[in-house]
């Protein structure tokens, strides 16, 4: 089992918050991370791509500089498996 203290988000996948329409079809948890490293925000979606789409805080995340998501893929199966809402 993956415990979050053994997550490196530096070492994730990503893309700045403009692009992130890029490469993000897929299920995961992301987490988006501004200059200074600091984690702004994490969620989970079966589809990141459509998620960013029409996340309520992009404008927010957007007005605090650059922004990238960075994700860790997690199969759609998992999200069946654990039934999360």
């Amino acid at each position: 089992m993956l415990r979050p203290s053994e997550i490196d988000v530096a070492a994730l996948p990503s893309v700045a918050l403009n692009e992130r329409s890029l490469s993000l079809n897929i299920a995961g948890i992301y987490f988006a991370i501004a200059s200074d490293n600091s984690i702004q925000c994490i969620g989970k979606s079966v589809n990141l791509q459509l998620r960013w789409q029409q996340h309520h805080r992009f404008k927010q995340l957007q007005s605090k500089g650059p922004i990238k998501l960075a994700w860790l893929d997690c199969p759609i199966e998992f999200w069946m498996a654990l039934k999360l809402p």
